[in-house]
């Protein structure tokens, strides 16, 4: 979370970093090896904490060891009266410190999270200030080891935008859907863009009207965390449950979709977006990291389904816990169909709330039955998730509805439609994606279903018009995206054959393996 900026700031800032030529690589990162890509990140960093002006210190909480559960890290500090010093021990192999970015060999102090002892009694979690390196000859002080903890999936350079991963997948996506021509739709015609194919809108649109979705949410939760963090100051401390239930379940679920998003988005893009030069495949390996980093996402949506279920037990002051009220009327409650998002709204509330409903019963049919209540929560897990999960996107939906409702008021009827559809088919394709669920706890019949899917497919047909005016609306720029797909002039050939030539291989016609290997072996005699 951080102070809300000035209209106009974020873009003025952009232009700043990203016209710089020294922030730019003169050879793209995929031909670069681990050492180098450190190197370049380093070169660079030097440089932003020029424009900066200021030095931040590394945090370190994370061990081998141990992640989530920050109760249980090894790492001690005792308090040495004699000395009045603090000796900060690592004691086990799992306890070494893991995943800081940029701390092994950069960084020379840490913020290091340790269990504080003194008098031979533990006193919880505390942060200490540690010196990592010496300040002149950047050496490793005595008693400390540090280093590089090897190649990841993603995260390999120190890129931790994770804002707009979601975004410029779409953009790129899109973006080249209408550039790209292939196949025919009838015989002896052009070939289409590809962004005429029905499958590929649906493969793209749900995806665009997802970032809005996603953007609204956070905002809300924004909205929610100054509210209570101002009664935090007064005492008051009733809704920061709530608070954190919400902000655990908004995490893990905009971080899974987001993940699947642009992995479709990838897909979507064919051969070329397997293609390095798309910057589809890096994305995807930085937006996944997400489902993992600050709370795995099961242990985010477990710590979700413990409040739920605390709620629903009790139910008592529900109406003053929005994201909850819900849970008073939503069970027995059958609401006829229609054809409008307030009723997939409550349909996806009745079915958070009957799997809340069962996984209660049955963490109490399994504690009647002899387990430890521990045990019984442990064996309902499964179902705790999905309830949780399911919680998670009916609230998306209905704090998107109600964002949508008060734009409205404030935009023209004809942009006002174009954002009604988007919430229409993030509704829908909601909807869709969990028939299953709304089968076992609505009244929803295949007739409905099939009003459902007719929907989607009406609306994937109004937004094609404006899907490119759409992505165009984020004002990603070309430096951004880094894409040769994806950029604003649709030069995707050109930049693709551009993007070919900035390959090692090509600097000369003859790779000298040819004289050193190949000839030899033709010439031989096997």
């Amino acid at each position: 979370m951080g102070e809300k900026k000035k209209p106009g700031t974020e873009k003025t800032e952009k232009i700043f970093f990203l016209d710089d030529p020294e922030l730019r690589s003169e050879v793209p990162l995929e031909y670069l090896s681990h050492k180098e890509k450190y190197e370049e990140a380093i070169r660079k960093a030097c440089k932003l904490f020029e424009k900066f002006n200021s030095l931040k210190t590394k945090g370190k909480v994370t061990e081998l060891g141990h992640g989530t559960f920050i109760r249980g890290l090894e790492t001690t500090a005792t308090y040495d009266p004699k000395t009045e010093e603090f000796v900060l021990n690592s004691p086990t192999l799992t306890a070494y410190k893991w995943w800081p970015g940029g701390l092994g060999h950069s960084a020379n102090y840490a913020v290091v999270v340790a269990q504080l002892y003194a008098r031979g009694k533990c006193h919880g979690i505390h942060p200490f200030i540690v010196q990592l390196r010496d300040q002149e000859t950047h050496e490793p002080l005595p008693g400390i080891k540090i280093g590089e903890i090897g190649c990841k999936l993603g995260m390999n350079v120190l890129v931790q935008d994770v804002a707009t991963y979601l975004k410029k997948a779409v953009t790129i996506a899109t973006r080249y859907s209408a550039v790209r021509h292939q196949s025919q739709i009838k015989p002896d015609e052009p070939e289409p863009q590809i962004l005429d194919f029905v499958t590929q809108q649906h493969k793209l649109f749900p995806f665009i009207s997802t970032c809005f979705a996603f953007v609204h949410a956070a905002n809300w939760l924004w909205d929610v965390y100054n509210n209570v963090t101002g009664e935090l100051e007064t005492g008051h401390l009733d809704n920061l449950p709530e608070l954190h239930a919400a902000s655990c379940v908004l995490k893990a679920v905009s971080s899974a979709d987001a993940s699947q998003g642009v992995e479709t988005l990838r897909l979507a893009c064919g051969g070329h977006g397997y293609m390095t030069a798309s910057n589809l495949p890096r994305t995807y390996g930085l937006v996944t990291a997400m489902c993992t980093y600050e709370g795995e996402n099961t242990v985010l949506l477990l710590q979700t389904a413990r409040f739920l279920i605390k709620i629903w037990q009790n139910k008592t002051n529900l109406q003053n816990l929005p994201t909850v009220k819900y849970l008073e009327t939503s069970l027995y409650r059958n609401i006829p169909f229609e054809k409008s998002v307030k009723w997939i709204i409550s349909a996806l509330q009745q079915t958070a709330t009957g799997k809340i409903d069962l996984a209660s019963r049955h963490i109490n049919e399994r504690v009647r039955n002899g387990q430890a209540y521990e045990d019984a929560w442990n064996n309902t897990s499964i179902e705790l998730v999905a309830a949780a999960e399911c919680h998670g996107r009916a609230m998306i939906v209905e704090i998107y509805y109600i964002t949508v409702q008060q734009l409205k008021e404030q935009t023209s009827k004809e942009l006002g439609r174009v954002l009604e559809q988007l919430l229409e088919l993030y509704a829908v394709h909601t909807a869709l994606r969990s028939i299953g669920d709304l089968l076992r706890f609505t009244n929803v019949t295949g007739k409905d279903i099939e009003v459902l899917q007719a929907w989607l497919e009406e609306l994937l047909a109004e937004i094609r018009p404006n899907a490119i005016g759409i992505v165009d609306s984020f004002d990603i720029r070309d430096e951004v995206l880094s894409s040769a797909l994806g950029a604003y002039d649709g030069n995707v050939y050109e930049r693709l054959f551009a993007e070919a030539q900035k390959s090692p291989l090509n600097a000369e016609p003859v790779n000298k393996s040819f004289h050193l290997y190949l000839k030899p072996f033709i010439k031989s005699n096997l």
